[in-house]
């Protein structure tokens, strides 16, 4: 065989072995992004974020990368509203849970400066995604009992608490007023209570 033949075989050979390695890389990764899929729909995230980057190393792909992307947002999501039913769950058994019917103001804003920053991630959070954790947040923000505690928290009936709480010792019209205060934020606690046993998708729990 001629020096010449040789080059040309080998290098068919080496063409030829290319040509097997991508499409046995492609079909790799199609894999990948398959399972990555599956895992999304199941609600386990974080398998199929580290199976989409596994794809995108074999090779990169617009349309991976926009499913990375939208899955860490969606974790992100349920990372959020997680964190703000926790929030309402904690504000239900601490302040919720003695069975008295008063609460001095100072107690009212102590409960009134946890829920505030828990109903403004809510508001923040972008819930276009077709996803069943936006779907929770908009069923969420078109509650009932949730509108009801914006009208509570949008209120005024926190400002000040410390003075009205003082002044409520020792003079009895402040002390109806601070009374009134209480039976309010009573009677929003029983919204706060319904949001506080809300439950996000149960396929994120997994």
């Amino acid at each position: 065989m001629s020096r010449k033949s040789l080059i040309l075989l080998v290098s068919l050979f080496l063409l030829s072995f290319s040509f097997v390695t991508a499409c046995n890389n492609q079909a790799k990764a199609q894999e990948y992004v398959n399972q990555a899929d599956k895992y999304r729909s199941s609600g386990k995230l974080d398998d199929a974020i580290s199976l989409y980057k596994k794809a995108l190393d074999i090779k990169e792909n617009t349309s991976v990368r926009d499913k990375l992307d939208d899955t860490k947002e969606e974790k992100e999501t349920v990372k959020q509203v997680t964190e703000v039913l926790k929030d309402f769950k904690e504000v239900k058994e601490y302040y919720f849970q003695d069975n008295s019917d008063y609460s001095s103001p100072t107690t009212i804003k102590e409960a009134v400066d946890k829920l505030r920053p828990a109903v403004d991630k809510i508001e923040a959070i972008d819930d276009t995604q077709d996803t069943d954790i936006s779907k929770f947040v908009s069923k969420l923000r078109d509650d009932s009992n949730y509108k009801q505690v914006k009208i509570f928290l949008d209120s005024n009936a926190s400002d000040d608490s410390q003075t009205m709480n003082d002044l409520g010792l020792f003079d009895s019209g402040i002390q109806t007023v601070n009374e009134l205060g209480s039976q309010i934020f009573q009677y929003f606690g029983e919204f706060i209570k319904q949001i506080a046993d809300m439950k996000i998708p149960s396929k994120y729990n997994k």
